[in-house]
């Protein structure tokens, strides 16, 4: 039932188990951003190392090793970006264009880019939230929209294909490896 009502988090924990477990034994592993740790358990075979915000407390050079080449970059983002000017929209979110544009500029190549759902998928997480929140903010009308998420649900159930495009998605899950060193 967790897939279902949390889809973005659910799919995204599932390609970084797989993606993770994939990697060669013995590898070292930078885990930015890793809050809770619970990314480490896929990393029983790599040499794993955490850093979240304002708590690295490595060597001051330790974060370069990472930068070289043929480093690898495992990136998610459970941010949904909704793109706007497409190609264009690179400076804001974490859109494809976001990742092509960025990643290029610091000589990584992307070897997977992969969307966490797609448009309906987005928009069937927030209608499944939607109950809830209305209901712990106070609005009468909860049972309603408790009425409208089931029905929304039931639409993409019928539904059940993608729609293929990058209008918007739950997130990208993406893996680069460092082709160049670009003079700091």
């Amino acid at each position: 039932m967790s897939i279902f009502i949390d889809f973005n988090e659910s799919i995204r924990q599932i390609w970084l188990k797989k993606t993770l477990t994939a990697l060669p034994a013995g590898i070292r592993l930078l885990d930015a951003g890793a809050g809770e740790l619970k990314n480490r358990q896929y990393c029983g075979n790599l040499t794993y190392v955490s850093q979240d915000f304002c708590q690295y407390k490595g060597a001051v050079g330790a974060l370069d090793e990472g930068l070289q080449t043929g480093g690898m970059l495992i990136l998610t983002a459970p941010f949904a970006p909704n793109v706007h000017m497409a190609p264009y929209h690179f400076c804001s979110g974490f859109s494809k264009y976001w990742y092509e544009h960025h990643l290029a500029q610091r000589g990584f190549d992307i070897k997977e880019l992969t969307a966490n759902g797609d448009w309906y998928a987005l928009l069937r997480q927030e209608i499944i939230r939607l109950g809830g929140l209305e209901r712990s903010r106070g609005n009468w009308a909860w049972p309603l929209a408790y009425a409208y998420a089931f029905l929304g649900v039931l639409c993409f159930k019928l539904r059940s294909n993608n729609c293929g495009d990058d209008l918007a998605c739950l997130g990208w899950q993406c893996v680069a490896v460092k082709s160049k060193v670009i003079p700091a």
